[in-house]
């Protein structure tokens, strides 16, 4: 009888590991994490973009978190968007998704320092999904990159600008690179984007630039055509327009909270209303100076500020207000209704 106990409990055992190991080898091939740069080797100076992409295979994605740490004595951060925050070679990435979404990318900016391998690391993360509310992976990942003291020839000339980095250790390959000029610099226009990722939303099309085809980003939905270019060590995308205009491409990425409050003021030359939010009634005021489309309402944003804001009802967003009020203040004295007016 205890020989049979015995094996029942080491069977147990043995069906528990079983279907643990392969949860959580499943688990980990629910998400994917790639961490990509535009440029490898530099020289001191030069920028740099790394982009951070975190993909769903099954469920959306509702949250991100996820911790970031690099070499700060070698590159130095720049900038990027709003969910992240990094200083001193450690930071991370905290950000709530919008629904329908099952890849997100995050682009961070670096400047080289000095020589030396450079280490972006993402250490650890958490992909929380929209339905379930539960953890859909933990992925990591790193990329390496390598700044170079700049080679100098004999009979160079030495300068404090930055060298212009190609690709590669080699020069631009007309192959791939065409030679061109931008607001009278020299620049080179690649040919082909193949190993180049892509702004979300864009995918690869042949045009002609300068009487010569190139691969370029296209967005059909918003009509616009990218080129990426480099110049002075620095590579990015840059808007080519219909008229054959050149200019850098930049998103706008606003990510704030903000709360509809009561108020007593009352902005001139506009009629209250009520406005549906949140699938919530809230106060507004509507104005012919700007339109059907657009309401005013009263609201503090995520610092704590309260303020008049003009509410695209189209987009969706909001734009701080200086509006001239008239405020009334209803005062209750002796079971009477007083109003004292203020003009401003």
């Amino acid at each position: 009888m205890y020989k049979n106990n015995r094996v029942l409990i080491i069977a147990t055992i043995i069906l528990v590991i079983a279907v643990q190991i392969p949860y959580s080898a499943f688990a980990d091939l629910k998400t994917e994490l790639t961490v990509k740069t535009d440029v490898l080797e530099m020289t001191p100076g030069n920028t740099f973009a790394v982009s951070i992409t975190f993909s769903s295979k099954l469920e959306d994605i509702s949250v991100v978190q996820a911790s970031i740490e690099y070499d700060s004595d070698i590159i130095e951060y720049q900038f990027a968007g709003n969910a992240i925050e990094l200083s001193s070679g450690s930071g991370g990435i905290s950000d709530n998704i919008s629904s329908g979404t099952k890849t997100v990318s995050y682009e961070i900016r670096f400047k080289a320092l000095k020589a030396g391998k450079a280490k972006i690391a993402v250490t650890q993360s958490q992909l929380i999904g929209s339905i379930s509310g539960s953890v859909l992976g933990e992925p990591v990942g790193e990329i390496v990159v390598k700044v170079s003291e700049p080679t100098i020839e004999p009979g160079d000339d030495i300068d404090d600008e930055p060298k212009e980095t190609p690709p590669s250790t080699e020069q631009p390959s007309d192959d791939i690179w065409l030679k061109s000029t931008l607001e009278g610099d020299l620049i080179y226009v690649s040919k082909d984007l193949s190993d180049v990722m892509l702004p979300k939303g864009f995918e690869i099309e042949n045009i002609v630039y300068q009487d010569e085809e190139i691969q370029a980003a296209q967005d059909y939905d918003r009509d616009l055509t990218l080129i990426y270019i480099r110049e002075r060590g620095f590579t990015s995308f840059y808007i080519y327009d219909e008229k054959g205009l050149v200019y850098p491409y930049a998103e706008l990425d606003v990510k704030t909270g903000y709360t509809i409050l009561e108020t007593n003021e009352v902005p001139i030359d506009s009629v209250a209303t009520t406005l549906l939010i949140d699938n919530k009634p809230v106060k507004a005021w509507i104005s012919d100076i700007y339109g059907e489309e657009f309401y005013i309402v009263y609201a503090k944003n995520s610092n704590g500020s309260k303020s008049f804001y003009l509410y695209d009802s189209v987009e969706g967003s909001m734009q701080r207000l200086i509006v001239v009020q008239n405020n009334t203040n209803t005062i209750d004295i002796d079971g009477e209704n007083r109003h004292d007016e203020k003009q401003h």
